[in-house]
């Protein structure tokens, strides 16, 4: 079955399931997920929360080879970050299943050191911001 994470620069020509553009000799797996309906939120007076801003998803690998750590990166190829789409895992469910939406987004590489070890990035973070959905 092909993975209903996707990445690419629309969403239709150029919008790839992970485990298609994640193909060297061994498929990381689907990332670990989370996502953020809100960006900040804000106490009110009420003493109440209150989510405001654009939806956040971030995707986390334990261990991903330097091969598709570089397919990854290229998506934001010399910047740190990259206006693209995304489908991601989102927080609501039906009949107990994750839904998974398509998004325009910010992709944001990591300004942080990278930990290289033995040809493999430990604990590689991607974030997309900016989140709008696409019906």
């Amino acid at each position: 079955m092909a993975s209903d994470f996707k990445i690419g620069t629309d969403t239709s020509s150029n919008f790839y399931a992970l485990d298609a553009i994640l193909d060297s000799d061994v498929y990381p797996g689907d990332p670990d997920w989370s996502f953020r309906p809100y960006s900040v939120s804000t106490k009110l007076n009420s003493g109440l929360f209150q989510g405001n801003g654009f939806p956040i998803a971030k995707w986390r690998w334990n261990a991903m080879n330097n091969e598709d750590r570089e397919t990854l990166k290229a998506y934001v190829s010399t910047a740190l970050s990259a206006s693209l789409y995304i489908q991601t895992a989102t927080n609501t469910s039906s009949s107990g299943v994750i839904q998974f939406k398509k998004y325009s987004c910010i992709m944001n590489w990591s300004d942080q050191d990278e930990d290289f070890q033995a040809d493999k990035t430990i604990g590689l973070i991607v974030i997309f911001t900016h989140l709008v959905y696409i019906p």
